[in-house]
């Protein structure tokens, strides 16, 4: 049978009238806000008054053991709130667990309005990031770069004029970041 422990998360898996109480389990983890891919470093915090013969990890808590150690890394993909658990298993076969939500930066979405949509050859085109958002913050620079692919920022700002030399297709691409330094273009 599970008895829960003095604070919330914590349960001790009762093995008989002599068995000791259930230790208090927290979970550290740095950076407070990673941005998507980073890598997140965590930290079990627990009594050790008694033998630990493992401490589980569970990233994503879904029931699975991701990772083992008083320490481990792992970074999430997608931003949002991650639930992470942990669980010390002691050597008279007690257990103790935490879960936390791990926050993690949601990327900026960029937009861009063009203005004339079909331009003529010399025409000034507008360029408009104005629509673009950062779902959990603010975007702090919009970067423009009117060689796709090549890498140089031509210019900087919500709005950009630009005119093109010759006819044909153009790619324009608008580098959004925000203010925890997230990328998306």
């Amino acid at each position: 049978p599970q008895v829960a422990g003095e604070s919330c998360g914590d349960t001790y898996r009762a093995g008989g009238p002599s068995s000791p109480i259930a230790a208090s389990v927290s979970i550290e983890h740095s950076p407070d806000l990673p941005n998507p891919g980073d890598p997140i470093q965590f930290q079990a915090n627990f009594e050790a008054s008694r033998f630990v013969d493992e401490v589980r990890w569970d990233f994503g808590n879904d029931g699975s053991v991701d990772a083992t150690g008083e320490t481990a890394q792992h970074s999430f993909e997608r931003g949002g709130n991650h639930g992470v658990a942990v669980t010390v298993v002691f050597s008279d076969g007690s257990e103790s667990s935490d879960l936390t939500g791990v926050d993690v930066n949601k990327r900026p979405d960029p937009v861009i309005t063009v203005r004339p949509r079909n331009p003529t050859v010399g025409e000034e085109v507008e360029f408009d990031a104005s629509d673009s958002v950062d779902p959990d913050g603010e975007i702090r620079s919009h970067d423009w770069e009117y060689r796709a692919s090549s890498g140089t920022v031509d210019t900087a700002g919500k709005t950009t004029v630009h005119s093109f030399s010759e006819g044909g297709e153009r790619s324009v691409i608008l580098r959004v970041t925000d203010d925890n330094g997230a990328t998306t273009q």
